[in-house]
């Protein structure tokens, strides 16, 4: 990867740090600002220009280099390659997020790393800003249809997350984007950055009393350091809502610590009782949300969005601009706005054309400038020249196959989680059915078995000594016979409440057995999804190296094209009698 680089603005022709002037219009070289820019990662993705940094990555604007599709590429920082853990950190983020394949997730469409190493992973490009943003610019309470219909898709969002066994850990505002969908007719919610999210298979990563995430939105048990599931998110989840309607925090604080003694200590006031606008449903599901027990919390994020979508209904959203709460949002602000230094254009049959007819340009002012045979290094530079041109088409003909064959391989693999996605969304409605219905089962054999109970007490009392007398009495046959009738009457009057409570036992088995059997499918599931896009990352190998040595030599072939180039001109410019050619050449690079 470069260290430095220089541009024209002009011709967008690349420059080491020496160069001044560009060697086709004689513009005046410009610095780029990062090394990244005008480049080609992976040999896809032609970088423009930087979205913005953090503290593991800075995410770039970028397009492909086949279809010009509108990317964003996010590069872990250099400087941080030795650290093992967070490079697999990196890695996880795009691994598990790619896989999960939902309309509220951040699409990753790529990964894999530059030629020098450096783990990269390509993104779908938003315009739009984040829900933080948004909060913040308008404080205050947001129209409680606006927070159901956002709520709603982000539960969605993390139900497929955690159908898959991947816990989010750092879900809050700056990690939510909100996008216009429709043409504007309405607002689409993307959960991001997965970076610290855990796979509950894989604890690897994650060592006892580690504490990662956002302080106003971490759950109790993720503070106290004890084993954190998907409660944690719901807990997580409760906090925006909170924030959402009523324009507060759950719990005000002035410092890391005061807020995770309130998250450990303190009952949080109720919504409704701040904004009487909140429906009484929607303030007892928040507060729901954050109880400080997870057993005490929603059983899971499909009982969440059910209960969303019950209020969503009942509180529906105006899908066309009626309030300044639909207002479109601003595209996202570009940090360095250097499209204009792209040397990507080296990549399209256009570019070679382009330095086709600029070596026919050269070898005409060769032949005019010296009409009776010019320095052999002058000849040598223009065969340079034209032997280049030759092999950068046949190599761009190579890389256009290799493009092609790669988009095939990615839209192959995402229509396969997107079908894993949706029997995975099906089986997961099951799922929260039947274990509903367990519950409901084990709460109806419960009550059964505490009517049971007393009525058994006579007959077992009875039956006790019956058994007592022995297998041949010594005790009179009428005591024996007393004993016997009253076990009798005793068992007879409790018979039909047994045979209820039996029945429902029975249910309560029949019920377990079907989660049972749809965890198996859910399971089942997961491992072929797992093996789809191993199989199809496996595949894509092949051609992604076959891409990124196309990129290096044709990288490698502009630069020889810039060097023979800038022979020729340095020894022919100032020449008065191929001025008319001069200005062709530079006319032809605007």
């Amino acid at each position: 990867m470069l260290t430095g680089l220089k541009h024209c603005p002009t011709c967008n022709l690349r420059y080491p740090m020496e160069a001044v002037q560009c060697i086709v219009d004689r513009t005046v070289l410009v610095v780029v600002p990062d090394p990244l820019l005008g480049t080609l990662v992976a040999g896809k993705y032609q970088i423009e220009s930087i979205l913005g940094a953090g503290g593991m990555a800075t995410v770039y604007r970028a397009q492909t280099a086949r279809s010009g599709r509108a990317v964003a590429v996010k590069v872990f920082r250099r400087e941080l390659s030795n650290d093992a853990r967070l490079r697999e950190r990196f890695r996880r983020e795009a691994t598990s997020t790619r896989r999960l394949a939902h309309p509220n997730i951040i699409e990753i469409l790529d990964q894999g790393e530059t030629d020098d190493g450096t783990p990269f992973m390509v993104m779908e490009y938003l315009e739009g800003q984040t829900l933080e943003h948004l909060l913040k610019k308008s404080p205050g309470p947001m129209p409680v249809p606006r927070v159901l219909d956002l709520m709603a898709q982000v539960t969605a969002g993390l139900a497929r997350a955690h159908d898959f066994q991947v816990i989010h850990r750092d879900l809050k505002p700056d990690n939510l984007y909100v996008v216009h969908d429709e043409g504007g007719a309405g607002e689409r919610v993307k959960i991001l950055d997965f970076g610290i999210a855990r796979y509950l298979l894989d604890s690897r990563l994650t060592t006892s009393g580690e504490i990662f995430g956002t302080p106003q939105y971490m759950a109790p048990e993720r503070i106290t350091g004890t084993e954190a599931g998907t409660a944690a998110d719901l807990y997580a989840l409760g906090c925006i809502a909170f924030r959402c309607a009523t324009g507060r925090l759950p719990f005000q604080a002035g410092d890391v610590t005061a807020f995770l003694i309130a998250h450990l200590r303190d009952a949080p006031p109720s919504p409704r009782a701040l904004v009487p606008e909140v429906p009484a449903e929607l303030d007892a599901l928040i507060v729901q949300l954050l109880a400080k027990r997870p057993e005490d919390r929603p059983a899971d994020a499909r009982a969440v969005e059910r209960a969303l979508g019950a209020l969503v209904a009942r509180h529906p959203r105006p899908r066309r601009h009626s309030g300044a709460y639909l207002a479109p949002t601003p595209p996202a602000r570009l940090a360095h706005d250097t499209r204009a230094t792209s040397a990507g254009g080296m990549f399209s049959a256009v570019a070679i054309e382009r330095w086709g007819r600029r070596t026919e340009l050269l070898g005409e002012m060769l032949r005019r400038a010296f009409p009776h045979g010019a320095d052999a290094r002058l000849y040598a530079a223009l065969g340079r020249l034209r032997a280049t041109v030759t092999a950068m088409a046949e190599v761009h003909a190579q890389w256009l196959t290799d493009q092609t064959r790669a988009d095939a391989l990615a839209d192959r693999t995402r229509d396969a989680q997107l079908r894993f996605g949706r029997a995975m969304d099906a089986l997961a409605t099951d799922l929260h059915v039947a274990r509903e219905a367990v519950t409901e089962a084990v709460r109806a054999a419960s009550t059964t078995e505490t009517r049971v109970g007393p009525l058994m007490q006579p007959f077992l009392r009875a039956h006790a000594e019956v058994l007592a007398f022995g297998a041949t009495p010594t005790a009179p046959v009428a005591d024996v016979l007393a004993r016997y009738r009253e076990a009798c009457a005793a068992l007879e009057s409790a018979a039909p409440y047994v045979d209820e409570h039996r029945d429902r036992l029975a249910e309560r088995t029949r019920r377990e057995g079907e989660v049972r059997d749809l965890e198996f499918q859910i399971g089942s599931l997961r491992a072929q999804l797992e093996r789809a896009s191993q199989a199809g990352e496996d595949e894509m190998q092949g051609v992604q190296r076959r891409l990124e040595i196309a990129a290096t030599q044709l990288a490698a072939m502009e630069a020889e094209l810039v060097k023979a180039a800038g022979e020729l001109t340095g020894a022919l410019r100032g020449r008065p009698n191929l001025d008319d050619l001069f200005a062709a050449l530079e006319s032809d690079a605007v």
